[in-house]
């Protein structure tokens, strides 16, 4: 379609050229701004929504320096937390008390030793001292047995 065959059909016969350019351009800015409407329908009132965000960064604004007042005043505030006192105030140091156990490990440790040693010889000399009247005792009965044989060996010749 060609251009000119449009524009003789949107032209209404007997009106004026300026009359007819008013009404074709009011019919294309109704016809523009409808168009837009419907595309971006954002962007529709842009002067008011200019206004909105002015009034929601006023708003956010003002609630920050409302929290920043706040929080100064929390700063400025004494503190209610109080430290618990301390448990270990007077006692003896860990690294103290474990020096302090393995020198008393250790003092134990020889003294039980020595008993041990003690007990020891004690239970090798009463060993000892057994076995020597085991001895004897074997001996003496050797004896006994030497004498029994040598009385038996007289009875055995006299009686021959």
């Amino acid at each position: 379609v060609r251009l000119s065959k449009v524009w003789s059909a949107m032209q209404p016969c007997g009106k004026s050229a300026s009359a007819h350019g008013e009404e074709l351009r009011g019919r294309l800015q109704a016809t523009v701004s409808r168009l837009h409407a419907q595309t971006c329908p954002d962007l529709k009132n842009v002067a008011g929504q200019k206004a909105g965000a002015n009034d929601k960064l006023h708003a956010q604004r003002l609630r920050a320096r409302q929290y920043l007042s706040w929080a100064r005043k929390l700063k400025d505030l004494p503190g209610k937390f109080k430290m618990p006192d301390d448990p270990y105030i007077g006692r003896e140091k860990p690294a103290d008390r474990i020096k302090r156990k393995v020198k008393e490990g250790e003092r134990n440790t020889l003294h039980k030793d020595w008993q041990y040693k003690a007990w020891l010889e004690k239970t090798s000399r009463a060993q000892e001292s057994r076995l020597q009247e085991q001895l004897h005792a074997l001996s003496a009965a050797d004896v006994e047995v030497a004498r029994a044989k040598a009385q038996a060996e007289q009875k055995r010749e006299e009686k021959l």
